[in-house]
C-alpha cells in the first residue's frame, strides 16, 4: 500500500513538472548556437540512478548563475563591431554547410581582438576553467569508481581534442 502511494506521488510530481520542463526546452530553443556542454558529454551513457542525477541537477543549478555570469563577462569583451563580424562569419559559414569547426575557425578569422581585448579574455577564460574545474570536482564525488574511470577517459578524450585545437590556432 505504501508502495502504490510513493509511485502515485511520483507520478502526480513528474505530471507537474513536465510543463515547466518543456517550457525550459523552448527557452533553450530560442536561445543562439546551444554550444557544446562538457558536463553533458562527459556523464552521456553513465546510467546515473536517480540519486545521481538529482545531485547532478543540484550541481548544474549551483554553478549555472556563475558560469552565466562569467558568459556576460567574455561577452562584454567583444565590441558591436567584433559581434557584426562573428554574426557575418557564423552566417557565412553556416550557408556554406560547413563543419562547427570550421565555423569556429572562420568566426576566429574575422573576429580580430585588440591586445586589450585578448589580455581581458584570458582572464575570464581561467575564471571559467575554475569554476568548471570546481563543478567537476563536485560531480565525480557523486560517482561510482566505475563511472569515474570512465568520465577520466573521456576528459582525456577532450583533452587529445583540445590539443588538436591548440596545434590548428598555431599553424594559421
Amino acid at each position: 500500500m505504501r508502495a502504490v502511494r510513493v509511485v502515485l506521488v511520483l507520478a502526480v510530481v513528474l505530471l507537474m513538472a513536465l510543463p515547466v520542463l518543456a517550457q525550459e526546452k523552448k527557452k533553450r530553443e530560442g536561445k543562439r548556437g546551444g554550444g557544446f556542454d562538457p558536463l553533458t558529454f562527459l556523464l552521456r551513457d553513465l546510467n546515473l540512478t536517480d540519486e545521481q542525477k538529482a545531485k547532478v541537477a543540484e550541481v548544474r543549478k549551483e554553478f549555472g548563475p556563475k558560469l552565466a555570469e562569467v558568459q556576460k563577462e567574455m561577452n562584454a569583451i567583444y565590441t558591436p563591431e567584433n559581434r557584426k563580424a562573428r554574426a557575418e562569419a557564423e552566417k557565412a559559414a553556416k550557408e556554406a554547410g560547413k563543419s562547427p569547426r570550421e565555423t569556429a575557425a572562420a568566426v576566429r578569422e574575422a573576429v580580430t581582438l585588440t591586445p586589450e581585448q585578448k589580455e581581458k579574455m584570458a582572464d575570464v577564460r581561467k575564471k571559467m576553467e575554475g569554476i568548471n574545474k570546481e563543478m567537476r570536482g563536485k560531480v565525480m564525488a557523486i560517482l561510482t569508481p566505475e563511472q569515474k574511470e570512465e568520465v577520466e577517459k573521456r576528459m582525456a578524450e577532450m583533452k587529445k581534442r583540445g590539443e588538436g585545437k591548440k596545434r590548428e590556432k598555431k599553424a594559421e
